[in-house]
């Protein structure tokens, strides 16, 4: 199994593209989850890394995708990519 963690990193620094930016309909914590989804990993391994259990973090995934109106994790990392939550690596 290929990881996308590779293919893509977080935007911590600030930059933004010139495309205005809308007020995310998703939380601090729903976001922190959905860049860890983008990057590949399982709701056991999100969990791992957040000290959260496997429950609470399928009950954030299924809240990102009802309140993005979406269905499949391409879905999601598109989302990610438009919002500039995460951008593909140079790397």
């Amino acid at each position: 199994m290929i990881f996308v963690d590779r293919a893509i990193t977080p935007i911590t620094d600030g930059s933004r593209t010139d495309q205005p930016h809308l007020p995310s309909p998703l939380s601090r914590r729903e976001r922190e989850i959905a860049w860890h989804i983008a990057c590949g990993r399982t709701s056991k391994e999100i969990a791992q890394r957040l000290s959260l259990s496997d429950l609470t973090v399928r009950k954030h995934r299924e809240n990102l995708y009802r309140k993005l109106g979406i269905g499949s994790i391409a879905q999601l990392v598109r989302y990610c990519l438009e919002q500039h939550l995460v951008r593909p690596s140079t790397s």
